[in-house]
C-alpha cells in the first residue's frame, strides 16, 4: 500500500510542488486506496471538501459481505441517493 512513489507524492504535496491537477489525482488515489482516513486531519478535511465539491469521487469499493445479507447495503444506498437528491434541490 505505501511505496516509494506514495512517499514521493506525499512529500511533493507537502512541499507545495504539485499542480492543482496532480493534487486532485493524488487525493483521489488516497481515497481510492482508503489511506486518506489514516493520515493527519488536514488530509481528511481537504478530502472532505473535495468530495463535497465533487472534485474527487468517493471510494468505489463498498464492503458487501454482511451488508448484503442483512439488507443494510440497500438501506445505505437508498439513504445516500436520498441525501444526494435532496442536496441538489
Amino acid at each position: 500500500m505505501i511505496d516509494k512513489t506514495f512517499i514521493e507524492k506525499l512529500g511533493a504535496y507537502e512541499e507545495g510542488s504539485m499542480s492543482p491537477k496532480e493534487i486532485i489525482q493524488f487525493f483521489q488515489e488516497l481515497v481510492d486506496k482508503d489511506v486518506i482516513w489514516k493520515l493527519q486531519g488536514h488530509y481528511e478535511r481537504a478530502a472532505s471538501v473535495m468530495l463535497e465539491m465533487g472534485v474527487i469521487k468517493p471510494r468505489k469499493e463498498i464492503p458487501t459481505d454482511i451488508a448484503v445479507e442483512t439488507g443494510a447495503l440497500d438501506l445505505f444506498c437508498n439513504k445516500v441517493k436520498k441525501d444526494l437528491t435532496s442536496d441538489n434541490k
